[in-house]
């Protein structure tokens, strides 16, 4: 093994804001590169040095280990000037990650001062390149013979973490090789189509002029100034939680203050939409403060049909959904893709708890398929690979339920299985769309830690019916909840105490599960009142996390980037065929091959996961294809 630790300094000037770091945007540049063999280290404003030993270690036969703190940043400069070199045959390791991941996802984007600072390595940073920034200067102002003391710091602050972290942990973990197909697809990005995105950012604009009017006018039929004066549309933010509250419940019953004299209140003969057992039936425990009720969504929802307010309600969340639309998705695609044909989601590996990615600006895994479908592909087709019910997968190996396994090794319908014993289905074909997904949520629900109550306000369905399709899960899956309390169990043994608290002890859980050698680390959070008056604690452990964390985890976190990793090292010489997006449990790539030959591809990635985590049976995906991103 060759050990190569990297450090790049680069330009920021990329981006709508022209302050963007990151290695997409062609007119940012490296300044300095800086590396070390473990023995000598090296800087070079050309990068020469740093490629000419790579290629020889490689040519040499020697592994190539690449160690980086936040690697993913660096390792995009490094495919983008050098694109010739072998970067799939070579080994990675982020010491960044490896903070995270050994901590349990404690520890998120540990910056490199911080790591060193938990392993007993004396460092600080020779510059303060944040205030630098902030001063109005740019990175290329900073004088070389500043820059490279500061570079030289890192790189050995990078490879004094490197072998403090290996040595805490005895191995080197296989997963951080996902971090060269994230890079590469940060790098390429997802190709727009331009004109589809202005047309439907025109759509927009005028769908929000017309809910904007049709919102006003509910709030003008319907209220005045004390005075008798009639509403302007700039007296009041109409949209605004409040306004929303104020019309549907009367709350808060002070109105509308503007200024100290007057106040905004209901017209005569006017009244709230909602009267007073519908209000207590909407929000049985909440109480209005000087906003009102809150508005979340999932109340909105819940509008007694057919009634005005189901009329507002729905003018008001079609106003929402294209303010969403137009402001967190086409508005910046346009900006950015004034810049380039492409828009590239940031793919964060050290942000969530369980372990799975996340993506922001934009987020690329939470997209609404309006926003998807202005991708477009560049070879032919984008092809989503998506893994078929992956969290009951990954919770039937963990739990080694035998009827699970059975279940999922034969092809079993789970949803049917458990619900038939409630909803008296005899056949698969009996079950209708909306039962069987009362059922899917119930059983999802089940695997993330939900109980009886909240999977009943989730679904909109009775607490009996809820109860009753819990049992029957657990009565045909009883292995599932022996793990689940022994898994509970397990990290209560393993607890240490956190802090103290409104003078009580909190205390904290790192757990290790014997699948992937994942951690997850628990804290104790307040409890809700139910647990106070049965325990006297007030603080606990909260089921939703330890039921859910490992599943998700092991799915997401180790199956899904695994195979990212395992479809990237087989596509990896082909000209057409690029990874563009992973989403949660689906692969996206762009691709001019037919839909049989990327089968082909994921059949020998599927076994190769199963082998890797010793899978007792054959995991499965469907492929959508299309020109656009479905």
């Amino acid at each position: 093994m060759y050990d190569i630790t990297i450090d790049l300094e680069t330009t920021c000037n990329g981006g709508v804001d022209g302050k963007n770091p990151e290695a997409q945007y062609p007119n940012n540049k490296v300044l300095l590169y800086g590396w070390t063999n473990g023995i000598f280290i090296y800087t070079d404003h050309r990068g020469d040095g740093l490629y000419d030993m790579i290629e020889t270690a490689h040519d040499r036969g020697d592994v190539v280990r690449i160690i980086g703190h936040n690697l993913k940043f660096d390792l995009k400069y490094l495919i983008r000037e050098r694109p010739d070199l072998p970067w799939h045959k070579f080994e990675y390791y982020c010491t960044m990650y490896s903070e995270y991941r050994q901590s349990g996802q404690q520890y998120r984007f540990s910056s490199l001062v911080d790591s060193c600072a938990r392993h007993g390595i004396a460092f600080t940073k020779g510059l303060d390149l944040g205030a630098i920034l902030a001063s109005g200067l740019k990175m290329e102002d900073i004088p070389l013979c500043d820059l490279k003391p500061y570079l030289v710091d890192d790189v050995q602050a990078t490879n004094q973490l490197f072998n403090k972290q290996v040595n805490h942990a005895g191995y080197v973990e296989y997963m951080h090789q996902h971090v060269l197909p994230l890079a590469h697809m940060e790098l390429l990005g997802l190709r727009i189509d331009k004109t589809k995105t202005a047309i439907a950012m025109s759509g927009l604009v005028s769908k929000e002029k017309v809910y904007d009017r049709e919102l006003f006018a509910w709030a003008e039929a319907r209220l005045e100034w004390d005075d008798g004066r009639p509403l302007d549309e700039g007296d009041i933010k109409y949209t605004a939680p409040r306004c929303v509250s104020y019309l549907l419940t009367g709350f808060p019953t002070a109105g509308f203050k503007k200024g100290t004299k007057h106040v905004i209140k209901f017209k005569p003969g006017c009244a709230p939409l909602l009267n007073p057992k519908q209000i207590a039936a909407l929000w049985p425990s909440a109480k209005p403060t000087n906003l009102g009720f809150p508005m979340a969504k999932g109340v909105l929802d819940k509008m007694p049909k057919g009634s005005k307010a189901s009329i507002y309600v729905t003018d008001l969340l079609d106003y929402r959904a294209a303010v969403k639309l137009s402001s967190t998705y086409f508005g910046p695609f346009l900006e950015e893709a004034a810049l380039q044909d492409t828009i590239h989601p940031k793919m964060n590996m050290c942000q969530t708890v369980t372990g799975r990615l996340s993506s922001s600006k934009p987020n690329g895994q939470n997209m609404p398929p309006e926003a998807r479908q202005v991708f477009v592909s560049e070879f032919g087709k984008l092809m989503e690979i998506d893994f078929k019910q992956l969290e009951v997968v990954a919770l039937a190996h963990l739990s080694k339920d035998p009827q699970l396994l059975a279940d999922i090794q034969n092809g079993e319908d789970i949803h049917f299985n458990t619900g038939r014993r409630v909803m008296g289905w005899k056949v698969p074909s009996d079950m209708t769309k909306k039962q069987r997904t009362i059922v899917k949520n119930v059983n999802f629900g089940l695997i993330y830690g939900g109980g009886a109550k909240g999977l009943a306000e989730t679904t909109g369905q009775p607490v009996k019916l809820i109860k009753q399709l819990i049992k029957a899960f657990y009565d045909r899956y009883p292995g599932v909840s022996d793990w689940q309390r022994q898994y509970y169990t397990d990290m209560v043994a393993l607890m240490k105490t956190s802090h103290l608290e409104h003078g009580e002890q909190v205390y904290c859980s790192l757990v290790q599960d014997g699948t992937s050698g994942r951690k997850f680390f628990f804290t104790e959070g307040s409890s809700p009142p139910w647990v106070r008056v049965k325990t006297g604690r007030k603080f606990s452990f909260k089921p939703t996390e330890t039921k859910n964390y490992p599943v998700q985890g092991f799915a997401g976190g180790d199956i899904v980037m695994t195979a990212m990793w395992e479809l990237y090292y087989r596509i990896a010489l082909m000209d057409r065929t690029q990874i563009r997006m992973t989403v949660h449990d689906s692969i996206l790539v762009d691709t001019d091959m037919d839909k049989s030959a990327l089968r082909v591809l994921m059949v020998e990635v599927c076994n190769e996961i199963e082998s890797l985590f010793s899978l007792p049976f054959k995991l499965d995906f469907d492929i959508a294809s299309g020109l656009y991103w479905q």
